[in-house]
């Protein structure tokens, strides 16, 4: 982590702000053409924070 300089935490935050917000605009845009299809999406993201706490847990366990 001594190599990393602060050039590359901005560009890592300025990556990581502008991929969300392209993901988001890209959703919006989807949910209106495919409205139905998108109703429980939002267990996918619990089950995905679920799926990475117990596998952050478990190397903490280890």
């Amino acid at each position: 982590m001594d190599n990393i300089g602060k050039g590359h935490w901005i560009f890592a935050g300025v990556f990581v702000v502008a991929f969300i917000l392209l993901m988001i605009w890209s959703y919006r845009k989807d949910f209106r053409k495919l409205g139905g299809q998108y109703r429980r999406v939002w267990m996918i993201l619990v089950g995905a924070g679920i799926i990475y706490a117990i596998i952050f847990f478990m190397n903490r366990l280890t």
